[in-house]
């Protein structure tokens, strides 16, 4: 399962601490090998194939970042290609990561089951707040932990109904989807009349930690840096009676054993069809990314922030599709 680090810092006397706790964790986050991303204040950045493993000690380096996540990949659903990997920007100024899975999506084909579930988390709602969070992760089935940052207005969200985990420090917070290594494998070198040896042991990563402890059922809200809410969220999760198709606008109704329209669905299910589309199917596709873009223009959106979206995310699967969009033209 994918795995998560979020450091906020406001204390640039802590950058060496954290350097040595990413450094740290590098083995355990390197296990996840379907890719990964750094998020570094505004900055995305996105790795994948066995160059990028061979190098992800240098390419995760904590290098002062005010904002830094990273998130490292083992494909559940979508894309086990570059369009499948988190922090990708998303219109608005987000960007997203998620360890878990997301039930309502499970058989998309592009992208990833998380990113339907923060795209239409932000599409759908101006103000993320905890019951919008508990209301989609009940609509959805969403299992796992979450993070949602707006590197615009600096606001950062962690939720989660599977455990994770907080560390403080002064002026530092640190989350993760899972319980952080905070000790470092060191290597020294010994020399005793003119004998020379090494060992190698545990050295202490984290210095003046000031609190730690795991989290289930949470929503965590930070401001610039500074927490606004903590409250518990009921852990709302289910799983859906329907599997969805990739072949058109229908869903396989389990409980009936019947094929039927599903319009609130349709969206999802026709923009990740198969790659080999037929007419009909582009048709489709175009038809229902603009019923999605005037759903996000009645929410406030620009056209220049949808164009970066599709600039962003979409165009990786299917750019000359998009460009026929009446909107972009």
């Amino acid at each position: 399962m994918c795995k998560i680090i979020v450091v906020i810092n406001k204390n640039p006397k802590l950058n060496s601490v954290i350097k040595k706790i990413v450094k740290a964790n590098v083995e355990e986050l390197a296990e996840e090998k379907d890719g990964y991303s750094v998020f570094r204040n505004s900055t995305d950045t996105h790795y994948i194939g066995t160059n990028a493993y061979d190098n992800i000690e240098k390419n995760l380096e904590y290098k002062g970042e005010y904002m830094y996540i990273v998130h490292t990949r083992t494909t559940t659903a979508g894309s086990a290609g570059l369009s499948g990997l988190h922090l990708q920007k998303m219109k608005g100024g987000y960007t997203y990561a998620h360890n878990g899975t997301v039930t309502k999506y499970s058989n998309v084909k592009l992208n990833s089951d998380s990113y339907y579930f923060f795209r239409h988390l932000i599409a759908k709602n101006k103000t993320i707040t905890a019951d919008v969070v508990s209301e989609e992760i009940k609509n959805t089935s969403f299992r796992g932990k979450g993070v949602l940052y707006n590197y615009l207005t600096n606001d950062l969200y962690f939720f989660n109904n599977m455990i994770g985990y907080v560390n403080v420090l002064n002026g530092c917070i640190i989350l993760s989807s899972y319980d952080l290594e905070k000790k470092l494998n060191v290597e020294k070198t010994h020399s005793i009349n003119g004998y020379t040896w090494k060992t190698k042991g545990k050295e202490t990563a984290i210095k003046g930690i000031l609190h730690s402890e795991s989290i289930d059922d949470m929503y965590i809200h930070f401001k610039n840096g500074l927490l606004v809410e903590k409250k518990s969220i009921p852990n709302t999760s289910n799983f859906s009676s329907y599997s969805y198709t990739m072949y058109g606008n229908r869903k396989w109704d389990i409980e009936k054993q019947q094929w039927s329209l599903d319009e609130e669905e349709k969206h999802d299910i026709v923009a990740n069809a198969k790659m080999d589309l037929t007419e009909e199917e582009k048709k489709n596709i175009l038809a229902d990314e603009e019923l999605y873009i005037k759903e996000m223009i009645s929410n406030g959106f620009t056209v220049n922030e949808l164009q970066n979206e599709y600039s962003a995310i979409g165009s990786f699967e299917y750019p000359q599709l998009l460009s026929q969009l009446s909107i972009f033209k």
